[in-house]
């Protein structure tokens, strides 16, 4: 229990503490703002920078005070050792010191910095043993008018900096210290006497002013006494005395730099630096100082002429024989040869060395002098490009030496790339990218980026608007950066396998064509891509992680039809063995009094022949009939022949799976046939935002329908589109027919009579519906290869008639705008046998019944009442049968005035809403 009271006790204390210390700190910031007319912010002293500057704990670090309205105000610094962390304290014009000043600030242990601008006209003389217990290193008085006691150069051990500005009479220095200084850097105003350098161990850098009208010999000459000097100003006044310079100079063992400025002193023997032996850098401006040099160097000589024109002369002694009024040659000037610079996008520096180079490069513009005459640095800017050149003028005004020098900026580098799939951000990180859009090409995926397109462009980061990479999975894409026709390519490589083929291939067109071959771990960036055919490149159209598709040639030896596949994507490489082979030509079933082929492998039918093997004849006279109005039910259908329907739309996921399904039964060609003809009846079709079909041609049999489907929005990219379209056919029984079997087909293959087309054959005894299919249709503004597939063929059985129907899907890959899928139906007589092809299925003939009976000589009763039920069955059966032809002959008879009337409507907009679209309504 007393160890909990006592841990609170500390606690309370300590927080106490810590308050009433920053309370003080508040308490004094605003004394100074009264009292001093500062006019801070009182809310928060912590947000009047710079005037006040304070640390994350809202403890002052650094004040500068500014002038008040009113002059002689005395700084109240009773308390300012309350500002404990306070480092740096400035004062201003106008605000004069106590004297107790000094003795205030003693408490201040890490005080560093201290200004004192207004006069100052008294200093204890302990001052040293006032500021020792300071951490301060510099000391700045603008302005002194009285002595300053030794005490403030020896006890002060953390001092390294003491400056005063500016001093009036009154003002005096020791003539020497009693103990060591540790001063490194002392800057003072004097009269005509300074202090002895003994003790002043640490001294490096020394700069002397003369007080202005000072009219007073300066006789000191003990510089000597500095035994550590480094660097020595003696900056006199124009309207000094002009003094002899001091000899003492010439004895100062560590002196390497010395400046000397406005006529302090006047010399009539020759100056002599002989003996100061590290001394390598002399000032000399506005002085009358006399040497014993008896001629200059002639990288001297060179810009004699440009000094002059700048305001400066150049007065030769009297030993010299030199004429300074006019220029001269600079014949020991050249220039050490370099290889061509290198330098970033963002500039770079050249650096020039050779002999008599000069002072200076167009004025220091560009240039810094590193050693005068021998090394300069130019500074190239900012720019792209290789074989670039500069022109450099050298000594400028005296001689004027033009020298061409020879540059490039480096090209491109790529680091890091950084993207999210399904995102809008992408960004590339590197070098050297410049900031010209005009001068970049960006390449992603084989794909050039427009400028439209760039966000950022920063010589090391190029940041899009869009990402524009469809996937990350299994991705391997190109980045290609070219800046002034200096490139560099990067790939993401995320392949978890190597790239494959698989079989089989369907055979190519021998006067070649476009084709697909599927696969895995593939890529969409068609420029990694090298697919060749019998060592012959062939041109990629399109690809993704599955699928190429790609332009392939003739037939190069003909006889010839397997040749080897082989394929790159960027440095994987797959063969295999792989082969793939050029179709067959051969004559149809038809025979040569049929059909041939050409010279390209096609297989051409002759007269009105045509199927896939010549063996069928369009239907005589078809001709349009009418456009069924939505009657709400089909037409008479008990004699039709031919059908084709429309079915639906399906979204499926790239596995197949079900997504969703769009109905469009209701296009629907019905033909049926006359006396001497056939007819074509259309189903109706209204208005309709997905599907649009167009009617282009009926005639010969051929029906041309065009299907346009509309923007689509799909669930996901990766999913697919298949169209599904049946084909009918129709055969009433026939009782005295002596055929037990009745035969179907369905087949799908490449149209070899259209190289870029497949067709769907859908047979029925001697009927058959023929359609073209494209292979290659324009998605989006690119030809790509649609794969087809047809369903099982299955008979549908009524009384009167047996009906096959087959089903067709043209798979459709992911689209974003709208696609036109032409189709060709064609409605044929078939000569050829069905039974014959092995692909025919074929059916018994369902059982029926017939009105002839068989006699017997003997009839037992058992025979006779089952023939008197059976005669009682078949007369009840034969009315019903008239009675159905009844209400068939009364329901034909209708739909006949029905159709006339229709027909006369349709002929007087025939002509206006021939080739209108189509559409089709969902269901």
């Amino acid at each position: 229990m007393k160890c909990f009271r006592f841990l609170l006790f500390l606690v309370t204390f300590f927080i106490f503490v810590v308050n009433g210390l920053f309370q003080s700190e508040i308490d004094l910031l605003w004394r100074f703002n009264e009292e001093l007319t500062q006019g801070w912010d009182n809310s928060d002293f912590c947000i009047n920078y710079p005037y006040i500057i304070c640390d994350e704990q809202s403890h002052v670090l650094s004040l500068t005070l500014r002038s008040p309205p009113i002059e002689n105000v005395y700084i109240p610094s009773t308390n300012i050792h309350d500002l404990l962390n306070l480092k740096i304290f400035k004062t201003a014009k106008g605000l004069q010191i106590p004297i107790n000043f000094f003795s205030d600030i003693s408490g201040m242990s890490v005080l560093q910095e201290l200004q004192l601008v207004e006069s100052i006209d008294y200093i204890p003389t302990d001052i040293g043993y006032s500021l020792k217990s300071t951490n301060i290193s510099t000391l700045v008085i603008e302005r002194l008018s009285t002595s300053i006691p030794e005490s403030l150069f020896t006890q002060i051990p953390t001092l390294t900096t003491l400056v005063i500005k500016s001093v009036s009479h009154g003002y005096y220095l020791p003539n020497s210290i009693t103990s060591p200084s540790s001063l490194v850097n002392f800057q003072v105003m004097i009269d005509n006497q300074f202090m002895s350098g003994i003790n002043f161990n640490r001294l490096r850098k020394l700069k002397i002013i003369r007080m202005e009208n000072s009219n007073v010999y300066f006789g000191y000459n003990d510089f000597s006494s500095f035994s550590q000097l480094e660097e020595l100003e003696l900056i006199g006044n124009s309207q000094n005395a002009e003094s002899e310079l001091p000899t003492s100079l010439y004895n100062c063992k560590s002196l390497r730099r010395l400046v000397i400025q406005n006529r302090w002193f006047r010399q009539r023997l020759p100056i002599d630096f002989s003996r100061s032996a590290t001394l390598n850098s002399l000032e000399l401006d506005e002085s009358d100082l006399n040497t014993s040099i008896t001629s200059i160097p002639e990288c001297f000589q060179c810009d004699l002429f440009y000094w002059k024109s700048q305001g400066v002369e150049f007065k030769p002694n009297s030993l010299m024989s030199l004429d300074t009024t006019k220029k001269h040659q600079c014949l020991s000037f050249s220039l050490v040869e370099s290889p061509k610079v290198l330098v970033g996008t963002r500039g770079g520096d050249m650096v020039l060395q050779g002999t008599s180079l000069g002072w200076d490069l167009d004025g220091g513009l560009r240039s810094t002098v590193i050693v005068p005459n021998s090394k300069i640095v130019y500074r190239i800017g900012s720019g792209v490009g290789y074989g670039l050149s500069l022109q450099l003028r050298f000594h400028r005004l005296d001689i004027g030496m033009d020298k061409l020098f020879y540059y490039a900026y480096k090209p491109p580098v790529i680091f890091e790339i950084v993207y999210q799939n399904n995102s809008n951000s992408l960004t590339i990180k590197g070098e050297n990218f410049g900031n010209l859009p005009n001068q970049l090409v960006l390449v992603i995926g084989g794909v050039v980026v427009g400028s439209e397109s760039i966000k950022t462009l920063d010589h090391e980061i190029i940041e899009l608007h869009n990402n524009p990479i469809p996937y990350s999975s299994d991705l391997l894409v190109s980045f290609t950066v070219e800046v002034a026709n200096q490139k560099i390519s990067h790939y993401i490589n995320t392949l978890t396998g190597t790239p494959i083929l698989y079989g089989p291939y369907k055979e190519l067109s021998k006067q070649g064509g476009i084709a697909v071959v599927y696969g895995d771990y593939l890529t969409y960036d068609i420029s990694l891509i090298e697919l060749k055919l019998g060592g012959v490149n062939c041109q990629v159209l399109s690809s993704n992680k599955t699928m190429i598709q790609f332009k392939y040639p003739k037939i190069p030896i003909l006889g010839r039809l397997l040749y080897p596949l082989s394929l790159k994507v960027a440095n994987y490489t797959y063969e295999n063995g792989t082969m793939m082979q050029y179709m067959k030509c051969e004559i149809g079933a038809g025979g040569l009094t049929r059909s041939y082929c050409n010279e390209d492998g096609l297989l051409v039918c002759k007269g009105n022949w045509t199927g896939n093997e010549c063996t069928s004849l369009p239907l005589d006279d078809l001709f349009y009939t009418s456009k069924l109005h939505s009657l709400g039910h089909s037409p008479n259908i008990f004699n039709y022949l031919y059908q084709f329907t429309l079915e639906s739309v399906i979204e499926v996921t790239s596995t197949g799976g079900f997504v969703r399904k769009w109905n469009l039964n209701d296009l629907e060609l019905w033909v049926s046939s006359g006396l001497d003809s056939y007819s074509m009846t259309l189903g109706d079709v209204d208005s309709h935002q997905l599907v649009t079909v167009r009617m282009q041609s009926v005639g010969n049999s051929l029906i041309k329908l065009t299907v346009v489907i509309d923007k689509y929005q799909f669930k996901e990219q990766n999913n697919t589109m298949k169209l599904v379209f049946s084909s009918n056919l129709n055969q009433d029984f026939l009782p005295e027919s002596n055929m037990d079997m009745y035969c179907s087909l369905n087949e799908l293959g490449n149209d070899p009579t259209r190289v870029d087309c497949d067709y769907q054959r859908t047979q029925y005894l001697d009927k058959s519906i023929y359609t073209r299919i494209p292979r290659l249709i324009s998605i989006d503004n690119t030809w790509k290869y649609v794969n087809n597939s047809i369903g099982i063929i299955y008979p549908e059985h009524s009384d009167l008639s047996v009906s096959y129907k087959a089903t067709t899907s043209i798979h459709i890959p992911y689209f974003q705008q709208s696609l036109t899928i032409p189709l060709e139906i064609n409605l044929l007589k078939e000569t050829m046998d069905i039974s014959s092809n092995p692909l025919s299925k074929c059916y018994e003939k369902p059982l029926k019944l017939h009105p002839k009976l068989h006699k017997k000589r003997f009839l037992s009763w058992p025979i006779i009442t089952g023939i008197t039920v059976s005669c009682i069955v078949v007369s009840f059966t034969a009315l019903l049968i008239a009675s159905l032809k009844l209400y068939k002959k009364w329901k034909t008879t209708k739909f006949e005035k029905e159709q006339k009337k229709f027909e006369k409507e349709l002929e007087l907009q025939r002509s206006q809403n021939e080739g209108k679209d189509l559409k089709i309504i969902k269901h």
